[in-house]
């Protein structure tokens, strides 16, 4: 708070942040995550800015597109950037992964290990290692990198949560869209669906049949908005042919289609914590 107060009220005598600002100024901050390049950077530009709310407001409101199209921040976005491409191929996919989940979601190891595994992203070493145990390498490289947090470990002091800093997510989603690699649904009349994205995550309210559409070689289809309408793999079913992933984990689902056991390149099917009374015996 005292690195971003000292450069955002630089023009200020006692450098303090406005009582009008302190809200926005806040959730700024938090957003930051503690990251002083960011914190440098982002406070450095407000600080040419005028002392009002509105334009804070809106600033924060568009930080992801402040990012990669304002010149005064573009030097955070290329630090980020060099920090996936010098990532080795076999971690870039797994990185760009986890951004599909929501922002400060707590993202389980053995879960997001099984999610690698079904894409088809974790190396085979040969007959003495698992894909579980090469996966947990990745992981481990992933976050020794400073790309994942650790945010919860297990008695044994492995990984057992981990969280994506806001603004890598932030570069992470950027580049998954330019590279068609996944799209996010993230709020209600979201419009930066990409055609040919082969991953949709649907996040909060939205239309899921929309977002299917995006493409018709859908891997992964992630949910993480409760409501889905009765008829809702009916009309996603053209998208879903070459489907791997579908995880409907807390979707408000009584019942699972029949017409799953003909997603014959599905990998991994997730149903925890829905309202399901039975599975259908195709599966």
């Amino acid at each position: 708070w005292t690195l971003f107060c000292q450069k955002a009220f630089s023009r200020l005598d006692d450098r303090s942040c406005p009582h009008n600002l302190k809200t926005v100024a806040e959730r700024i901050v938090e957003k930051c995550q503690g990251l002083p390049l960011a914190l440098v950077a982002i406070g450095s530009l407000l600080s040419y800015k005028e002392m009002d709310e509105h334009e804070w407001e809106l600033f924060y409101n568009q930080l992801r597109w402040q990012l990669s199209n304002n010149p005064e921040l573009s030097w955070v976005a290329s630090v980020l950037n060099l920090s996936y491409n010098d990532l080795p191929s076999y971690l870039k996919n797994c990185f760009l992964y986890c951004g599909l989940f929501p922002e400060d979601y707590r993202i389980e190891r053995k879960r997001l290990i099984r999610l690698w595994i079904a894409e088809g992203f974790v190396q085979d070493r040969g007959p003495e290692t698992t894909l579980t145990d090469v996966a947990a390498c990745y992981l481990k490289e992933l976050a020794s990198r400073s790309l994942l947090q650790v945010v919860d470990r297990n008695e044994h002091g492995r990984p057992k949560r981990l969280q994506m800093h806001d603004l890598v997510r932030e570069i992470s989603l950027t580049i998954s869209k330019k590279e068609k690699f996944a799209t996010t649904w993230d709020c209600p009349n979201s419009d930066g669906l990409t055609d040919g994205s082969r991953r949709v995550s649907l996040q909060k309210d939205g239309s899921l049949v929309q977002a299917a559409k995006c493409s018709s070689q859908l891997r992964s289809m992630l949910m993480f908005s409760e409501e889905i309408s009765l008829s809702w793999f009916t009309d996603c079913y053209p998208s879903f042919r070459l489907l791997r992933v579908l995880c409907l984990r807390n979707c408000n689902v009584h019942k699972v289609p029949d017409a799953v056991s003909q997603l014959f390149n599905l990998h991994y099917l997730d149903l925890g914590y829905t309202k399901l009374k039975e599975i259908p015996r195709s599966i």
